[in-house]
């Protein structure tokens, strides 16, 4: 279990804005340099000059570097609002939108954050817009960081990311180019793909230059330390951690992800004491982190107790986390803490809670939506490697352009090939958990029905008899599978009223009639196609179980557990022929 979700929930570090550099020309000379430290300087210099383009962004770079996302919107937004339709100040009200947008962002106030981008659009033909290149990256860094929280959409974000890189490249501000390599490096980690230590490197080394802000030093250390962790060299994780820790008081936006990472690299030492301490530290940072790195605490948290055989406090955890997801509207570990809550609640003996908890799962997973996400970051970073390769193979083989031409058509051809493996794969490793998963809740479903009948056998309460009769009905002549079954139907059959029925059902089963047939269709239809002895189609299967189509058994089927029929068989027969070997 601890492994499971090692392998699939990386920590995500996603830096969140970029620092002024440290010297300015602002059409006045060259500026007096400014550090975190000098911020009640800055301020009282603005209080002559409140106009000040540079001394502004400073303030606003300042309240950014210490996480202090409220002071940030508090001095951006009266001079954004103050400099609107100001053609003279329309640089200082561009960047002005440009931070508030960012510090929304981190707030998770994607709507406030949307407001601010689109006012700013109705300037994108201004001549400061096309020519200013900081700002430019500014304003691709929000946009980044928005396809990453709500859509999930890396290959977007990657986008976004590599434009803002370009764009602050040509202006050689180094504390920013860094920032956004960090930024990719992130987007990587995240989708466990070792290939982004390149870019972590590259930052860590950009930012130990001479003059580098101390900020920057911190992001960067902290990202190569987590992409260390993601390659499984823990040493080297832990020593860059603990290089960066002394500093990291002057960035409480950062203490959580750190901390949370030394509790991953003693988790994953055996150290279980340590992880322990620093997964309740990681917690007591709720009011500067962002909502998605509190609630990844909590589900690794959560993961850890029951990789310790602590499913209760697992519980409570991992409910915690949940809680902060549906309040925050915030959907980046939903689906794990759902899922998680589900097996832990398994394990308690809990099985309709572990039920609905699957259920949720479900309807909150868009399958189709994911692969096609993961497909295309696939195809985006195989088409970069691409692109890569055959600058290299132009540069030796410049003599001969056709047999260029073939090479690359053919490793377009290789490259589409491999993405569509690899999502592939991905895919069926996932129907197979689920089709696990979906067995062992078989399994118990029938052990409590067995049990709850032989509790009421014998009984005289009416309700009880009732209920025994029909399930009688359901377990022996499968009445389920009629095509034209209803509460009417039913009420006759067992010499009652259609409203005295509908209540037994709702009160010993839990749920609708409707709900209650469906429930059985798709039990019985599971055990069909774990049934290795034989192949039925499933044109034939749906019509036996009651449905009017196969298409309306299909959508039933996939809905319930998340697996499309014909695969579900697939992973049964792989599962038992595993078993047997």
């Amino acid at each position: 279990m601890r492994h499971y979700f090692l392998r699939i929930f990386i920590p995500v570090f996603i830096i969140l804005l970029c620092s002024c550099s440290s010297l300015e020309k602002d059409g006045k000379g060259e500026r007096e340099y400014f550090t975190i430290e000098d911020e009640e300087r800055v301020k009282t210099l603005l209080q002559e000059n409140p106009s000040d383009f540079y001394l502004n962004r400073t303030l606003w770079s300042i309240y950014t570097e210490k996480g202090q996302w409220d002071s940030l919107i508090n001095a951006t937004r009266p001079v954004f609002y103050r400099t609107s339709g100001n053609r003279e100040q329309e640089r200082l009200h561009l960047y002005a939108g440009a931070f508030i947008s960012q510090a929304y962002v981190f707030l998770e106030q994607f709507d406030s954050a949307a407001f601010y981008l689109d006012r700013m659009s109705l300037l994108q033909d201004s001549e400061i817009w096309q020519q200013d290149h900081t700002l430019y990256a500014l304003v691709s860094n929000a946009e980044a960081i928005i396809n990453l929280k709500t859509e999930l959409n890396y290959s977007a974000a990657l986008e976004h990311y590599e434009e803002a890189y370009k764009a602050i490249s040509t202006t050689g501000d180094t504390p920013n180019m860094t920032t956004i390599l960090c930024n990719i490096a992130s987007i990587y980690y995240n989708m466990r793909d070792s290939s982004g230590f390149r870019w972590a490197r590259t930052a860590y080394e950009l930012a130990q230059e001479d003059g580098m802000r101390a900020y920057v030093k911190a992001l960067s250390a902290i990202l190569l330390a987590q992409m260390y962790y993601l390659k499984g060299d823990l040493d080297a994780a832990l020593s860059i951690s603990d290089r960066v820790s002394h500093s990291i008081d002057l960035f409480p936006q950062f203490k959580s992800s750190l901390e949370l990472l030394y509790a991953d690299i003693f988790y994953e030492k055996g150290e279980l004491g340590k992880a322990d301490m620093y997964y309740q530290k990681a917690m007591r940072h709720e009011e500067q982190t962002d909502n998605g790195t509190n609630i990844l605490v909590r589900l690794r948290y959560g993961t850890y107790l029951m990789g310790i055989h602590e499913p209760y406090k697992a519980k409570e955890i991992l409910e915690q986390g949940l809680g902060i997801s549906f309040e925050k509207k915030n959907m980046e570990f939903r689906n794990q803490l759902l899922y998680t809550l589900s097996e832990v609640n398994l394990e308690l003996g809990d099985e309709k809670a572990s039920l609905d908890y699957y259920k949720q799962y479900h309807a909150s997973m868009d399958s189709i939506s994911h692969v096609q996400k993961e497909r295309a970051f696939q195809q985006y970073r195989l088409l970069q490697q691409e692109h890569e390769i055959q600058n290299k193979e132009i540069e030796l083989l410049k003599s001969n352009r056709r047999i260029i031409l073939i090479a690359s058509g053919a490793l377009f051809l290789a490259v589409m090939a491999a993405a569509l493996v690899i999502v592939n794969r991905r895919q069926n490793k996932s129907y197979r958990k689920l089709v696990e998963v979906h067995q062992q809740l078989l399994s118990r479903m029938e052990s409590i029905r067995d049990a709850g009948m032989q509790q009421n056998a014998g009984k005289n309460d009416q309700d009880s008899a009732l209920w025994e009769k029909l399930e009688k009905l359901m377990n022996t002549e499968h009445i389920y599978r009629y095509h034209d079954i209803s509460l009417d139907k039913i009420a006759s059959m067992l010499g009652t009223n259609r409203t005295y029925i509908s209540r037994i059902i709702n009160n010993f089963s839990g749920t609708t009639f409707s709900n209650y047939i469906h429930n059985r269709r798709i039990e019985d239809a599971s055990r069909i196609l774990s049934d290795t002895g034989q192949d039925m189609p499933m044109k034939a299967i749906a019509d036996i179980l009651g449905y009017n189509s196969i298409s309306s058994f299909y959508r039933a089927f996939l809905k319930e557990t998340g697996v499309p029929p014909s695969k579900y068989r697939e992973e049964v027969l792989r599962l038992k022929q595993q078993q047997a070997a």
